[in-house]
């Protein structure tokens, strides 16, 4: 019997860029779009034959307002594995989550999955508003392939795990996203099932809640099953996963253990983050209709662009950005993390807004991160910024990567040869008294 619990062979997924499904269209308007339909169809053909002729790089299967989400991957992933797959946003991490658990259809290629799947993907997939929580189980249990008698064996189970035994027959639309995130995964991870594929949605959820459910995929992964992982979290994936796949463009670029695969994702991150300024053109600026960044940089104090700092250095984190509506209630957030991907601290300027700086124009936001605060070694700092409740207007990205280095001011070392242990190194105030 084979080893093999998924294999793919020339998988591709194909989108065309800012294409929308209208299930509301009455048949008069569909019988008016056809010939518009079949005019597109004749342009694009005869733009196909013109760009042949011209261009002798031209991709016929890459035709204009199109891309490829994931293109010509081959993979082999055997029972009991542990894999982490990783990679910049659009990389293609996702896409290859949903044609594995048969959400989405390859537009090449085939995927083979061998096993029962558990699949936690965005938050709600699999789930039907309308329906409650206790419905929800039954519900996802079929879809898996089990029994009523077998869901009925692990229910109280999944329910004391997910911790919404309160709200278990009240409708999933009225459940919180962390609540949804909770019984979705207790679901996912309690139903046995042979291959468990888990996104980045456990961000989602608080980080007691987070700890949890590493717990479980780590005994999950140790009963032989095998567990796909898609993080940004480097540490949360070095900890898991002995194996590690680099999605970069749709592409792997290396498969190996997790340790080689987190390197080389650090060295990408080199490449796009080598600059202490970031200036974005019109048309290209990261946003949306609400607001648009503009510039980003990284100051010493003295107003120079750098990345690199001494321990005695404040950092200072500009962003220029034009605001096209009223944003008294926008926040932009930045998030120091180690080079590992392990959150330092995170930031708002939500509590510095006030009428005077919310109406559309150009704005400029600034944080200092304060000198002799972080330990001497390498961090990265990236951004977004969104309404509270509403939408993220900028989804987070990686702005910048930087090295503090030098002297960390924590007294006389027990020992000078080993670096001072932890990623911050504030100077506490300490009180010694003599008792009589």
């Amino acid at each position: 019997m084979s080893n093999k619990a998924i294999i793919t062979e020339n998988l591709g997924k194909r989108y065309k860029l800012g294409e929308t499904l209208n299930f509301s269209r009455t048949i008069r308007e569909a019988i008016v779009e056809f010939p518009r339909k079949f005019m597109s169809e004749a342009k694009r053909k005869a733009f196909e034959i013109r760009e042949r002729k011209n261009n002798p790089d031209y991709d016929p299967e890459t035709p204009p307002g199109t891309f490829w989400a994931l293109r010509h991957l081959n993979l082999e992933i055997n029972h009991s594995d542990v894999v982490g797959i990783i990679g910049s946003n659009g990389s293609g991490k996702s896409t290859l989550l949903k044609v594995l658990s048969k959400i989405t259809i390859p537009t090449t290629g085939h995927a083979k999955v061998y096993g029962r799947v558990g699949s936690l993907l965005e938050v709600g997939t699999g789930f039907h508003p309308d329906l409650t929580g206790r419905e929800n189980i039954f519900l996802n249990g079929s879809i898996m392939g089990m029994s009523k008698a077998d869901i009925k064996m692990r229910f109280d189970e999944i329910v004391a795990f997910s911790e919404v035994e309160k709200f278990l027959d009240t409708p999933i639309k009225r459940y919180s996203s962390g609540m949804t995130v909770r019984l979705a995964f207790a679901v996912a991870a309690h139903l046995e099932p042979e291959i468990l594929i888990v996104d980045e949605v456990l961000a989602v959820g608080d980080a007691a809640f987070q700890n949890k459910c590493m717990g479980k995929m780590k005994d999950v992964s140790s009963e032989g099953r095998t567990v796909l992982f898609v993080s940004h979290n480097m540490s949360a994936v070095r900890s898991l996963c002995s194996r590690g796949i680099l999605l970069k463009n749709g592409k792997i670029v290396v498969d190996t253990t997790i340790n080689e695969a987190i390197s080389h994702y650090n060295d990408t991150l080199d490449e796009k983050a080598n600059d202490a300024q970031l200036l974005w053109k019109e048309g290209e600026m990261p946003g949306d209709d609400y607001v648009q960044l503009i510039e980003a940089q990284l100051l010493s104090e003295t107003g120079v662009n750098k990345t690199i700092f001494d321990t005695d250095e404040q950092i200072k984190i500009r962003l220029k950005y034009k605001s096209l509506k009223n944003n008294k209630d926008l926040r932009f957030a930045v998030k120091l993390s180690s080079i590992e991907g392990e959150t330092v601290f995170q930031s708002t300027d939500q509590i510095f807004r006030n009428s005077e700086n919310s109406g559309a124009g150009l704005y400029t936001t600034e944080v200092d991160i304060p000198n002799r605060l972080l330990n001497s070694k390498h961090y990265q700092i990236s951004l977004w910024a969104g309404t509270p409740k509403v939408k993220r207007h900028i989804p987070e990205m990686l702005l910048f990567k930087l090295s503090v280095v030098g002297k960390v001011y924590n007294g006389s070392r027990l020992d000078d040869r080993q670096p001072w242990p932890g990623i911050v190194s504030p100077e506490l105030k300490w009180k010694i008294l003599k008792i009589d």
